[in-house]
């Protein structure tokens, strides 16, 4: 193999290796994180679905007034609600992302050191 050949693999790999470091590291900071909103997300579901079991009790014995003022509240809460599930499916989606970087740069890793230096 000629110097500037094995030269060549050596840079390559040496760069494939950083991107599969750092492609598995973000992996990790993202699913630490979705770990993190999965988790807070469910301690607000409680308390979301105790409120919303407290309004449904409550509202027929409210004023029609008062009952409007409820059922807005409980659809500003239905919405928050959504937001941060679809937080939760965006985050997904990035981890799923970023897992097949990581894969692919470990292919490639594997592939270069299959070839030899």
């Amino acid at each position: 193999m000629e110097s500037s050949d094995r030269e060549s693999k050596l840079i390559r790999l040496s760069y494939t290796q950083r991107i599969a470091k750092k492609s598995n590291e973000t992996g990790q900071q993202i699913s630490n994180l979705l770990q993190q909103l999965a988790e807070e997300n469910q301690k607000h579901e409680a308390i979301i679905d105790d409120f919303l079991d407290f309004a449904n009790n409550i509202i027929s014995k409210l004023s029609p007034e008062e009952q409007v003022v409820i059922n807005e509240f409980v659809k500003r809460i239905t919405d928050l609600r959504v937001t941060a599930n679809n937080g939760v499916s965006y985050m997904l989606k990035l981890l799923n992302e970023q897992n097949k970087y990581t894969k692919e740069s470990t292919a490639e890793l594997k592939n270069l050191i299959e070839e030899g230096l």
